[in-house]
């Protein structure tokens, strides 16, 4: 469930983002080993959070099912995105520090999260009402049952009809 549009299209960027990762591991099963060295340099540098193991323990899987789970849309990936370790092996070919291609990959995000909730509706209830009164702005829900538009999903998987950019190592 999204909290907000900003939500909605934040999670995009994380899945396209992850896509493009997925299509990395692909090419290059050595991005794994990277990534769980990535995982204990920001644990250098940070600390551990639980988001850590989970992830340890999906990169101990097949490629892949580690390739499915990172293009998977469901709320614990939607989570475990957040402190990806694929956003972190830069020097390994996955480099979304380009802020060009940063912006690219959220504007299509933007239009995406547009168009698969242009036609949404929701009920009103009192509970929603209540609710929200007590938020500090206004927020559109999306209701769980509401999927992001397919065509951009199938568009990302076969590379046609969006500009996705792709990192420099695999232009």
């Amino acid at each position: 469930m999204y909290l907000s549009e900003t939500d909605k299209v934040n999670n995009l960027t994380k899945l396209a983002r992850h896509r493009i990762a997925a299509r990395a591991l692909a090419l290059d099963p050595s991005l794994v080993e990277h990534a769980l060295n990535a995982i204990d340099r920001v644990e250098e540098q940070w600390g551990h959070v639980p988001a850590h193991d989970e992830w340890r323990e999906l990169l101990t899987r097949p490629v892949e099912e580690i390739r499915a789970a990172l293009t998977a849309r469901n709320e614990t990936m939607d989570r475990l995105r957040i402190d990806s370790p694929f956003f972190r092996v830069p020097e390994h070919g996955l480099d979304f520090t380009d802020e060009r291609d940063r912006r690219r990959i959220w504007w299509i995000a933007k239009r995406v999260a547009g168009i698969s909730t242009r036609d949404e509706q929701w009920e009103r209830t009192p509970e929603y009402e209540a609710a929200r009164q007590t938020w500090w702005g206004y927020y559109r829900p999306v209701l769980a049952a509401q999927e992001v538009d397919p065509r951009f999903l199938e568009a990302v998987d076969e590379g046609d009809d969006v500009e996705v950019s792709t990192p420099r190592a695999f232009r």
